[in-house]
């Protein structure tokens, strides 16, 4: 049977490391994370992606010392029009596995055996690889004996499609770039959407001053606009005094993939956060959802 449905990939994200929060803090490990915004809406396994990070991040809670280091790493990439890659990396500074056991670390007699590590990490390791497999993913692992290890998985899953209708909803699409707003309106075109577009900070932050409650539902705004910067934007319609200031759906775009440039988008009211080059179903999917 067939567990393959749609899901919010930052759902199983925030699941784990709220799980693992917990765990790590419980032998004073100090977890890192490092999450690309991943607001996706995806086609897949979710029970087994699930299973794939608790797996990852429970070896490193068996086999990493109390006050030790682990590190989670979580990107995406667009494929194809409707494909995206992931890439979650683990990391830690525990027990490690010598080369010898590396060698044969996928196959389940060995891993059971566990000559030369404690018992339970191959097996954890075989579920694991033959998961991502299942997923036409890869895995790549790099340890070494008492240093820890370092783990890297990637798997492609499909974007989830709908049917969009937009027509209730006016759109301001705030960027510097025509060819970047002739894009955005490309992509919203079979939607019903109004689109309305600004050059600039100043003249989006105008537009929607001047303009009547609730007459934009959603603004897409391009963090790198020169002089008046999108998260300055943001902060400022955000503090206007209408109702609708804090109601209307701001989405920043960029070409920045830093966690620093994300996380202070987010912090100056946007609410989410969408890298460049565009993906049309990951957009879409933002401002439905």
């Amino acid at each position: 049977m067939s567990n393959e449905r749609p899901f919010h990939f930052r759902d199983i994200i925030n699941y784990v490391v709220s799980v693992f929060n917990f765990q790590f803090s419980l032998k004073n490990i100090e977890f890192t994370k490092k999450i690309n915004y991943l607001d996706l809406v995806v086609n897949g396994d979710c029970i087994k992606i699930k299973q794939i990070l608790i797996n990852l991040l429970s070896n490193s809670f068996k086999y990493t010392p109390n006050y030790g280091k682990v590190s989670l790493e979580c990107e995406s990439k667009s494929i194809s029009e409707d494909e995206v890659e992931f890439k979650i990396i683990v990391e830690d500074n525990g027990i490690g596995m010598s080369k010898e056991f590396l060698k044969k670390v996928f196959d389940l007699y060995a891993c059971e055996r566990n000559e030369v590590v404690p018992k339970g990490t191959g097996l954890g390791l075989f579920i694991i690889h033959n998961n991502i497999e299942s997923l036409n993913g890869t895995i790549k692992i790099d340890s070494k004996v008492n240093h820890g290890t370092k783990i890297e998985i990637k798997f492609p899953l499909k974007i989830h499609k709908e049917k969009y209708n937009f027509s209730r909803k006016r759109i301001l699409i705030v960027d510097d770039c025509t060819i970047t707003k002739s894009i955005i309106a490309s992509y919203l075109e079979s939607t019903g959407a109004k689109i309305e577009f600004a050059s600039c900070g100043e003249e989006g932050l105008e537009k929607f001053i001047n303009s009547r409650p609730n007459y934009y539902q959603v603004i897409l705004l391009d963090n790198n606009l020169g002089k008046l910067e999108g998260e300055i934007v943001a902060k400022r319609i955000r503090s206007q005094k209408r109702n609708d200031a804090k109601k209307v759906k701001i989405i920043g775009i960029s070409a920045s993939s830093y966690e620093k440039d994300i996380n202070r988008c987010l912090n100056a009211g946007m609410d989410n956060y969408l890298i460049k080059p565009l993906n049309k179903y990951n957009l879409l999917n933002v401002i439905s959802n």
